[in-house]
C-alpha cells in the first residue's frame, strides 16, 4: 500500500510542474504600466513609481491637486479651507492652490463719532469706513476726518493714525496732513492698511479703537495730543488669502502731491509715495505759505480770530486788528512796608483787553512814601513775564525816587508773545533798593477773569 501512495505522489508532483508556468523570465514579457518602471524579478513583474510622474500614485516633487488630482487627491484644493468661515481653496492659472475669500461674503460697514480733542483742541469727527470680512492683502479702512469745532485752538494737523484691536496694532500710518477748518469740506480722507505679518489666515478681533495722533496750537503753545475712537461692542474678523491679485487699473488718489504706482514689487497693490517740495503732499516744505500752497500749510483766514482779520497780501498772510472797543482792566495794586516811620513802596500795574501789542502799553506806577530815615528809593529794573517765566520786556533805566520825586510812571510795551492771539496773565516785578537793603522786589499781575488777550497781528 505504501508503494502505491509514493507512486501517487510524484504523479501529482509532475503534473504541478507542467502546469505552474513562470510568469516572465525578462522585463519585456511584463505589461507596460504609464509612470512606473517595470522588472521582472523572481518570474514575477515587479512596478516602481517613476518619481515627479503624475499618475504614479505618489504626490511626489512640485505636485499638488491642481498639477495632479489623481495623485494627490487625499489634500483637494476645493471648499471652504479648514478651520476658517470665509475663505476657499481653488486652483489658480499657473495650477497653484490658492485661498481667496469667499465671493459675496464681504459686507461695507461703517463706524462714526464726533470726539473732544483734549486740552483746548476742539472737537473731531471720524468716519471709518471698511469691509467685514477684512482682506488684509487687499483692502484698506477708508478714515474720513474733520473738525467739528475749533475752540481756541489753530494750525491743526493729523500727525498718526493707528488701527488697534486687543491691545494690538492693526494697521497704522505717519502722516502730517492739515485741518484747515471745520467742515467736512476742510478735513481728508486717509486710507490704512493692515499690517501682513498678522497672525493666522483668519481671525476675529474685539476691543477696536482707531487712535489719531493731533498736533496744534492754543495760545501760541504748540501740544500733541490723541483722540481715541472705542468701537463699542463691535468685532472685526481679517482674512489673508494667498491668492494672486492684479493691479487696479487705476491708482490716481486724486492728490497731485502723491506718485500713485503698483506693480509685483508692491503685491500689487497702490501706493501713494509723497513728492517732496510739491504742493498738495500734505507736507508744509520750506517755502511753502498759507498763501502759496493752503492745502498744505492751511488756509489764511482760518487764523481769524473774533478780534484778528487773516488774508493774503502779496503771497503773505497778514493780520488786521479789527475795530473792537477795548475794555480797561481794574488796577491791580500792592504796597510794602519799608521801615518803621511809614515808609513804603506802592506799585499800581493797568492795562485793558484786547492788547494791542503794536499799540497798547502797560502802565506800570510806583510810588514811594519816604522819611528822614529812608530817603530815597531806587527802582532798578521792571521785568514783565508770563505763567512760564517766559521774558515778555524790561525796563532797565533806574528811577530814584524821594520826597520830592515820590512817583514815576511807566508805560512798557509787551514783547516777544507769540503771532496772532493769545490770553496771558502777565506778571510786573519790580526791582528796588533803599539805604543799606539790596535786591528787593514787589509784585503785581495784569490779569481779568477771563484773562487778556493779547494781539501781535
Amino acid at each position: 500500500m505504501k508503494w502505491y501512495l509514493a507512486i501517487l505522489s510524484a504523479v501529482f508532483l509532475v503534473l504541478a510542474v507542467a502546469c505552474s508556468k513562470p510568469i516572465c523570465e525578462t522585463d519585456n514579457e511584463c505589461p507596460v504600466r504609464a509612470h512606473f518602471t517595470v522588472n521582472c524579478i523572481d518570474e514575477n513583474c515587479s512596478y516602481t513609481p517613476i518619481p515627479n510622474e503624475c499618475g504614479n500614485t505618489l504626490c511626489d516633487g512640485d505636485e499638488n491637486y491642481c498639477r495632479c488630482p489623481s495623485d494627490c487627491r487625499t489634500d483637494p484644493c476645493e471648499g471652504i479651507v479648514t478651520g476658517t468661515q470665509y475663505l476657499e481653496q481653488s486652483c489658480d492659472a499657473q495650477d497653484e492652490c490658492t485661498t481667496d475669500v469667499k465671493e459675496g461674503v464681504q459686507e461695507a460697514r461703517k463706524e462714526n463719532n464726533i470726539l473732544p480733542i483734549p486740552r483746548g483742541g476742539g472737537e473731531m469727527s471720524l468716519v471709518e469706513f471698511y469691509k467685514d470680512p477684512f482682506n488684509v492683502r487687499r483692502d484698506d479702512m477708508e478714515i474720513e476726518i474733520s473738525l467739528t469745532e475749533l475752540r481756541d485752538a489753530t494750525d491743526h494737523r493729523v500727525k498718526r493714525i493707528e488701527v488697534r484691536a486687543d491691545g494690538e496694532t492693526l494697521g497704522s500710518v505717519s502722516i502730517n496732513r492739515p485741518l484747515h477748518d471745520v467742515g467736512k469740506e476742510n478735513g481728508f480722507t486717509q486710507l490704512v492698511p493692515f499690517n501682513e505679518r498678522l497672525l493666522g489666515q483668519e481671525r476675529t478681533v474685539n476691543n477696536i479703537e482707531i487712535l489719531v495722533d493731533v498736533e496744534f496750537v492754543v495760545s501760541g503753545v504748540t501740544r500733541t495730543e490723541q483722540v481715541v475712537h472705542k468701537w463699542r461692542g463691535i468685532t472685526l474678523t481679517y482674512v489673508q488669502p494667498t491668492a494672486k491679485y492684479a493691479c487696479p487699473a487705476s491708482c490716481d488718489d486724486g492728490n497731485a502731491g502723491t506718485r500713485d504706482y503698483c506693480s509685483d514689487a508692491t503685491d500689487n497693490r497702490c501706493m501713494h509715495e509723497i513728492i517732496a517740495g510739491a504742493c498738495g503732499n500734505g507736507i508744509a516744505d520750506p517755502g511753502e505759505t498759507r498763501c502759496t500752497c493752503p492745502q498744505d500749510v492751511g488756509t489764511c483766514d482760518s487764523l481769524s480770530t473774533n478780534y484778528l482779520q487773516y488774508s493774503c497780501l502779496q503771497s503773505e498772510c497778514r493780520a488786521t486788528v479789527l475795530s473792537t472797543s477795548s475794555i480797561p482792566i481794574k488796577p491791580q495794586r500792592v504796597e510794602r512796608a519799608l521801615g518803621n516811620q511809614g515808609e513804603k513802596i506802592l506799585m499800581s500795574v493797568e492795562g485793558k483787553s484786547p492788547f494791542n501789542v503794536d499799540q497798547d502799553r502797560i502802565i506800570v506806577t510806583i510810588e514811594f512814601v519816604a522819611s528822614t530815615d529812608i530817603p530815597t528809593l531806587t527802582v532798578h529794573e521792571v521785568l514783565l513775564e508770563d505763567r512760564e517765566r517766559n521774558d515778555l520786556g524790561i525796563f532797565a533805566q533806574e528811577q530814584t525816587l524821594s520826597d520830592t520825586n515820590p512817583r514815576v510812571e511807566l508805560q512798557l510795551p509787551v514783547q516777544n508773545l507769540p503771532k496772532g492771539q493769545s490770553t496771558k496773565e502777565i506778571t510786573v516785578d519790580a526791582r528796588y533798593s533803599y539805604g543799606t537793603v539790596t535786591d528787593k522786589s514787589i509784585t503785581s499781575r495784569l490779569d481779568a477773569d477771563d484773562g487778556v488777550v493779547y494781539l501781535n497781528p
